[in-house]
């Protein structure tokens, strides 16, 4: 069976079908279980009433099948009573439940013979354990956030998530853990869990607004206007096309009673503690990041516009956060060839956030929501806080994101049901020079000790390293209908997204200078300025069934996904090295098609609804933004080149021809002789990399999980994970091969911090002989088996409710990941992987194969809250992570590189591991960080609440980032975590 007749067949079952399959959905919960008289037997014709202050409609009706089964779906998170009547029989009423979305709650009932005026009334807490569904979630109420000492970004649910990391690659962004969300949104925007990578999606009532492998990234989380979040970590149902984390805001409504909050909390330097010792003084550490100012305010409100018909909910926020960034500086001499240290440089990151949500009773059947928010954002000073550059070699970040979107459920019967939505992100981007900074000034790299200054230099790319523009924007539609039944829940559902991003990024005087010891050795000649524009189209079809046989439950799903992208008509201004360029329309550059099966089973062993055993597995494509990359013409030349400089007459500027790609007075050969060309891709990719049937890059993820009901609101999980990678790509330079490479080796530095005390020689060295110097024709293929990435983890998590409103949850993750890329090394025999452990990637020669143990990568996170008397309450959040590896990339001069050759190198310098990587780490960081609170009644319906926060309560001072480049600055700490705070906050709700 072709793809195309799969295709067909399963639009047709779309079409076709009253009913496809589903399981229940991120955004809203279900109620689910069979009803049975005293005698055992099941009892058809049962009517079950849902009631819940959260339906607009106030009550969802069913009737149990021929099985006595039952089940309601499409309910909003809230307390429901659940209530049984059937002629002949008394009232059965079950209330207390509370509900989270992604979560099938088990409700039986046993109805005695007599009259229906005689009502059996159980109360008790809500079922924890979910016997139906295999998604692994984890759910956070606003009332559980509130309760908590957390900061006030998206990335705190990374910290309240056992599995949840951090990606090691964005460690220049974050400085590593956030003490009190004093790091704003950058701190932890985008993170993984079970060995992902970045392909986190954000979405609001199931609506797409970021997605894996683009969107934007600098949302800011408006805690005012959510109800719920729920965060999926694995088991993710067909109706996502990515397996990474699928974070879910579920925003909150008015109801028929108006009611709103008010909150303002902050800090300031003054309550800030010391937290920097000798030990890391001796380590080049001068200051821990310390609070400027932050602050936070919002309002909300929300009620009746029409009783039970149409409900508003309206919410403003202002977020602003300043940190002093200490080893950070200004340039004193900015503009000249030396960095004198100046002014201490601090962030200022500020978020505005204002939204609009209203939901309307169409009739009794149709409800509709319109939801629409505005932001205005700043990444001020990115990128500085764990990074070896000065405050001018990094850039402003101005962002605006607008999120309109509707939605509408319509359930045609008590076992028909009808879902449509649409939504749209509209997110410009500025990147500005940093202030003293001018257009004219050049950036410089020290080589000795990898330090940065006099002005941004990064890249010039679609990646944005740089200044200049961006402006991106998606829109999305889904519609699904599911069928339901006692047994039988079945979905069928499109979605389909389009995606647009326009950049156009340049680089001061299209020049990058590396100096070693302060004097010229070489320099790197840009494209700029440079940009890309590109369009993609994102459709999928999925149908799943959710089938309860006995105390099985099996979770059916296939999905279909398809992916292609163009790009539209491209003109870019000319640049110092290249001429004004334009590039026609060219269409069907990416084009893929993927089947994706995803295969779960979950089994009540006692039949109790206390014990669920759990298996899953599934496929998932990689999720794609708009770009095209190498495919677009306007990406495909060489954008960069190295070349040596020899600063014979000591007056810091090289004096040469820079279109003279070939060695000309103090300026070397280019490393690439396509530099700037224009007409010859820097890569050739091969056909099956950009299109086909199964050839976009994937992942397969699988699961066994046992969860347990230890006592009434005690839970235990316990789970196996397991994900792997296909797909992946590697690059051949068709010009050279092993043989066209010199081999040798090269003595370490003496250092007793390297393995050994280092004085080893390092071989399996190469240097390309002269006569292929620059001669590059990459080709990018399908690496098969030639790549591998496998991690293996296991998750263990406890939660409990006790008391009068006590809760307490938390676990330990641990896992065991394997990169093999070995084979993928078909050029340079010294070729490894691409580090993407250190804050500067570079060559891993030698090491192409690297692991992280189990031993490594365990991390531990808790949280709790218990209620006081007085009104007064006390909680607390807890984590313990991993240090920062720790690498030794020596940079080997032109010279090192002569005398261990025994012939001249054309190269200015080789990066070389001296440490394999992951097998050393800095110590684990522990954080502890407390809340106390108190509240204060002001009649039946107002409540003040004054919070007091101690973050990092234990003023610990672990490393968070290191200087990881051989010299005189190696391991020195480029961030710490910052010393214990004080904050102070009031809500008001009412």
């Amino acid at each position: 069976m072709n793809a195309r007749t799969i295709v067909r067949l399963m639009i047709c079952t779309y079409v076709c079908l009253p009913a496809a399959a589903w399981a229940q959905t991120a955004t809203t919960a279900a109620i689910a279980g069979v009803a049975r008289d005293t005698s055992g037997a099941v009892l058809p014709g049962v009517t079950v009433e849902a009631a819940s202050p959260a339906l607009i409609e106030k009550v969802r009706t069913v009737v149990t099948d021929d099985r006595g089964l039952f089940r309601i779906v499409d309910l909003r998170p809230g307390v429901y009573t659940v209530t049984f009547t059937l002629p002949g029989f008394g009232t059965y009423k079950r209330d207390g439940i509370e509900l989270e979305t992604a979560f099938t709650a088990t409700v039986n009932a046993e109805l005695k013979v007599g009259a229906l005026e005689e009502t059996v009334t159980v109360s008790g807490q809500a079922p924890i354990v979910d016997t139906q569904n295999v998604m692994a979630r984890e759910v956070f109420t606003k009332q559980t956030v509130d309760a908590l000492p957390v900061g006030l970004n998206t990335g705190m649910y990374a910290t309240l998530i056992p599995a949840a990391k951090v990606p090691t690659t964005d460690s220049g962004a974050t400085g590593g853990l956030d003490v009190g969300g004093t790091q704003s949104e950058r701190s932890t925007s985008v993170f993984t869990v079970h060995g992902g990578t970045n392909d986190m999606s954000l979405t609001q009532d199931g609506l797409q607004f970021t997605r894996g492998g683009g969107g934007a990234t600098t949302w800011s989380m408006n805690r005012l206007a959510m109800q719920e979040v729920n965060v999926q970590v694995g088991g993710i149902t067909a109706e996502s096309g990515s397996g990474g984390i699928q974070l879910n805001v579920v925003p909150k409504e008015g109801a028929n009673r108006f009611s709103g909050s008010f909150v303002l909390d902050g800090t300031t330097e003054r309550f800030q503690s010391d937290n920097i010792d000798d030990r890391l003084r001796a380590r080049g550490v001068t200051g821990s990041p310390t609070v400027r100012r932050v602050y936070n305010a919002g309002g909300a409100f929300g009620g009746p516009i029409k009783q039970d018909t149409l409900w508003f909910y309206t919410t403003h926020r202002k977020w602003d956060t300043s940190q002093w960034l200490p080893g950070k500086y200004y340039n004193a001499t900015q503009g000249t060839p030396v960095f004198t240290p100046g002014e201490l440089a601090s962030s200022n990151d500020f978020y505005r956030s204002h939204t609009l949500r209203t939901t309307w009773q169409a009739s009794a059947r149709n409800k509709v929501n319109f939801t629409y928010e505005y932001q205005n954002n700043c990444n001020c000073l990115i990128r500085l806080i764990a990074q070896n550059r000065a405050a001018e070699a990094v850039g402003d970040h101005f962002y605006s994101h607008q999120f309109p979107q509707v939605s509408w459920s319509f359930p045609a019967t008590n076992k028909l049901l009808f879902e449509a939505g649409a939504a749209a992100l509209l997110s410009p981007r500025h990147n500005e020079i940093i202030r003293g900074s001018k257009p004219e000034d050049i950036p410089i790299i020290e080589l000795s000790t990898g330090f940065a200054y006099n002005a941004r230099g990064d890249a010039v790319s679609a990646s944005g390293g740089g200044h200049g523009t961006q402006q991106e924007a998606q829109a999305n539609q889904r519609f699904a209908v599911s069928y339901v039944t006692g047994t039988h829940n079945f979905k069928t559902g499109i979605f389909q997204e389009g995606i647009g991003s326009d950049s156009l990024w340049e680089l001061n005087q299209s020049l990058t200078y590396r100096f070693r010891n302060g004097a010229p050795n070489s320099l790197i000649q840009w494209v700029s300025p440079q940009g890309t524009s590109d369009r993609a189209r994102v459709l999928g079809l999925y149908v799943q069934d959710q089938w309860t046989v006995k105390r099985l439950t099996a979770n059916l799903g296939l999905r279909y996904d398809q992916y292609w992208a163009w790009v539209p008509d491209t003109d870019i201004p000319a640049g110092r090295f290249v001429g004004a360029r334009h590039y026609d329309q060219t269409s069907n550059l990416l084009s893929f098609k993927d089947i994706n099966p995803r295969v779960g089973a979950a089994y009540d062993l006692f039949g109790d609804g206390k014990t669920a055993l759990k298996g899953f597995v599934g496929r998932y494509v990689i999720g794609r933004g708009a770009g095209t990359g190498n495919a677009n013409p306007a990406a495909a030349i060489v954008l960069s080149a190295t070349r040596t400089w020899n600063d014979t007459n000591g007056n810091f500027a090289p004096d040469c021809s820079f279109t003279n790609l070939a060695l000309n007075d103090e300026c070397g050969a280019v490393n690439n002789v396509n530099f700037g060309n224009a007409t010859v891709r820097n890569v050739t990719v091969d056909k099956a990399v950009n299109f086909g049937f199964g050839n976009r890059d994937y992942t397969w993820q699988s699961s066994v999980s046992f969860a347990r009901e230890l006592r009434q609101g005690v839970g235990l999980d316990v789970g196996y994970f397991r994900t792997w990678y296909g797909n992946q790509t590697y690059q051949d330079n068709t010009l050279v091969t092993p043989a066209d490479f010199d081999q040798f080796c090269l003595t370490a530095p003496v250092n007793s911090r390297l393995p050994g005390g280092g004085g080893n020689q390092i071989c399996g060295l190469y240097d390309i002989k002269a006569s292929k110097f620059g001669q590059v024709s990459n080709v990018q293929n399908l690496a098969g088996g030639r790549r591998s990435r496998v991690f293996d983890g296991v998750d263990i998590s406890m939660n409990a409710r006790f008391g009068q409103g006590g809760t307490i949850a938390g676990g330990v993750a641990l896992g065991n990941t394997v990169v093999d890329d070995c084979a993928a090394a078909v050029d340079n025999p010294a070729q490894g992987q691409i580090l993407t452990g250190s804050a500067t990637p570079v060559a891993a020669q030698r090491f192409c194969q690297t692991t992280v143990g189990w031993g490594d990568d365990v991390q531990f996170k808790g949280f709790g809250a218990y209620p006081l008397p007085w009104d007064l309450q006390a909680s607390a959040n807890f984590q313990v992570t991993p240090g920062p590896v720790i690498l030794a990339d020596l940079v080997a001069t032109n010279a090192e590189l002569a005398r261990a050759l025994g012939r001249p190198t054309s190269t200015a310098t080789t990066t070389i591991a001296l440490i394999e990587p992951y097998t050393m780490f800095e110590n684990r960081t522990t954080l502890l960080d407390l809340r106390f609170s108190r509240k204060f009644r002001m009649g039946s319906s107002r409540v003040v609440t004054g919070n007091f926060d101690m973050f990092n309560a234990l003023n610990s001072n672990s490393l968070q980032g290191i200087n990881t480049q051989y010299g005189s600055s190696w391991l020195d700490g480029l961030n710490t975590l910052s010393g214990r705070l004080f904050r102070f906050g009031v809500q008001l709700d009412f």
